[in-house]
């Protein structure tokens, strides 16, 4: 069966436009490059080495071999597509269809089927090692039910969210290699037009373990609304690309390939990092992993931005100079060319543009990622920090309004904006009191704010006592204060301010100033 480009045209039109087809947009305008080149007569020419160049940007020195994105890319397209027609687009006429090896759309009717020429990345059901793969399984009481159509709408809202997140790949249960998942995300939902009970938990699959639960209990109002604000919680939980369970777990201690694995090494460097500041034997074993790992796999996005952060913590810690920092600021503005929408790399590019004093280029990194992420609040209140770094309070302050909203999966980072803008506004009492409620004892910065917050108060023997505990955190800060906070705060005055404070809590300002 044949069709004009015009109708071909307006096809993807609509599935790109569509909720069903859970993408990025990345993988959006790939499938209308594909499209257009296509119809202009250059399908022969879509190899992957063109793509790479035409598409993604990529030098005439392009090697398929080292670099893998066309790879991913198709592959996050090709299962976009079909998740599209076995759900949203299921009764659509005409179709596109990726055939595995093959990256020259097919344009066919319902009931044509391409060839594929390339065998299913998935062998023998095994998960696809350190991907943040999962599978998305829901399910409602009695079915036909109030409970399932809930869980029904629940499931295309995760897998819409979580498809948007460059470092999570959602594999349709429906398909083949839905066994390599490394992640079962499943939900079961009881109840009646009333109250609605979710109960919901995350499976490692590859070691055999459940990773999280948990349970919501909702006044069955506005059921969209509803899927929404479920969804949404659930994805800020295992998905949050700092504090995600998914990759905790990635990250975390395994056996056998898995524990070296390239996504394994980042994984843990992401999730590892802050609260090992005060491991110096730490932190050069996963500068080494990930330099080694850059220089094997250079267009890896993600290991480049951790690299970054690898080096921007070492330059706190007084273990590297300004020239290690600005690789570091390399390195990130490679990762963001590589991957433009990984909060990952916008975080690395931001931290260093911070650290050598690009407050322009670090403020648009800033909000770059806050138009991205609408979901994550842990990385949103993050960002709000860094503004306030920046001396953009006002901004800050707004986004933080916004993550607060959502109490009900609100980061304890938000306490830390909160009190970092009460502290520079004079309002020591409210300082305290953003830090008290979010329990902020294990937060360098919640920790620093508590200290000087006492110390403002006249509350000196306990502002020493959480000097005390602060720089268990981070023993580093006591040997440099002032180069500590010269390379994290814009404003002069304010680090003067709290170098007062600190003072008068017993920690001396040294002459690095």
């Amino acid at each position: 069966m044949s069709f004009t480009p015009e109708l071909i045209r307006q096809q993807v039109a609509a599935i790109t436009a569509s909720e069903g087809f859970v993408a990025s947009q990345r993988s959006r305008r790939l499938l209308e490059f594909l499209t257009n080149e296509t119809l202009a007569g250059r399908g022969e020419r879509l190899k992957g080495f063109y793509i790479a160049c035409e598409f993604l940007g990529r030098g005439a020195d392009f090697d398929p071999l080292v670099d893998p994105i066309v790879r991913i890319e198709m592959g996050k397209l090709r299962r976009a597509l079909e998740h599209y027609y076995l759900t949203a687009g299921r009764k659509d006429a005409l179709r596109v269809e990726l055939a595995k090896g093959n990256y020259e759309p097919q344009f066919c009717g319902a009931l044509e089927a391409p060839v594929s020429e390339e065998t299913s990345s998935a062998q023998d059901g095994q998960p696809l090692l350190g991907r943040a793969s999962v599978v998305i399984r829901c399910a409602g009481q009695p079915p036909g039910s109030v409970a399932d159509d809930f869980a029904g709408g629940l499931a295309h809202q995760l897998a819409a969210l979580l498809n948007r997140l460059d470092d999570v790949y959602v594999l349709s249960p429906e398909l083949e290699d839905a066994a390599s998942a490394r992640f079962l995300l499943s939900a079961n939902v009881r109840g009646d037009s009333q109250r609605l009970r979710v109960a919901v938990q995350l499976e490692d699959r590859l070691q055999g373990l459940q990773v999280w639960a948990d349970t919501h209990t909702e006044a069955a109002g506005d059921l969209f609304a509803l899927e929404d604000e479920v969804a949404r919680r659930i994805v800020n939980r295992i998905a949050d690309p700092n504090v995600g369970e998914m990759f905790r777990a990635l990250g975390g201690a395994a056996d056998g390939a898995e524990a070296s694995s390239p996504e394994a090494i980042v994984a843990r460097f992401n999730t590892e990092h802050m609260r090992r500041l005060n491991d110096s034997a730490w932190q050069r074993e996963a500068r080494l992993s990930l330099e080694a790992l850059v220089a094997a796999q250079p267009a890896f996005a993600a290991a480049r931005a951790a690299l970054s952060k690898a080096l921007h913590d070492a330059f706190l810690l007084g273990e590297a100079d300004r020239d290690a920092m600005q690789r570091a600021l390399e390195h990130a503005t490679e990762a963001v060319r590589l991957e433009p929408e990984s909060q990952h790399a916008l975080a690395a590019l931001t931290n260093a543009c911070i650290a050598l004093g690009h407050n322009d280029r670090a403020l648009q990194a800033i909000e770059r990622s806050v138009r991205l992420n609408q979901t994550g609040h842990s990385a949103r209140a993050i960002a709000a920090v860094k503004l306030i770094m920046l001396g953009e309070a006002e901004r800050a302050e707004a986004l933080l309004a916004e993550c607060a909203k959502s109490p009900g999966d609100a980061s304890p980072v938000i306490g830390v904006g909160l009190a970092l803008l009460a502290w520079f506004r004079g309002d020591y009492a409210g300082a305290l009191a953003a830090v008290s409620q979010d329990l902020l004892a294990s937060n360098f910065w919640g920790g620093l704010v508590l200290t000087v917050s006492l110390a403002e108060c006249g509350e000196l023997a306990s502002a020493r006592r959480s000097l005390g505990s602060t720089l268990a955190i981070n023993p580093a800060f006591a040997r440099a204060p002032a180069r500590y906070l010269a390379v994290s705060l814009y404003r002069r005055d304010w680090q003067e301010k709290l170098l007062a404070a600190l003072e008068k809590a017993g920690l001396p300002r040294d002459s690095a100033g």
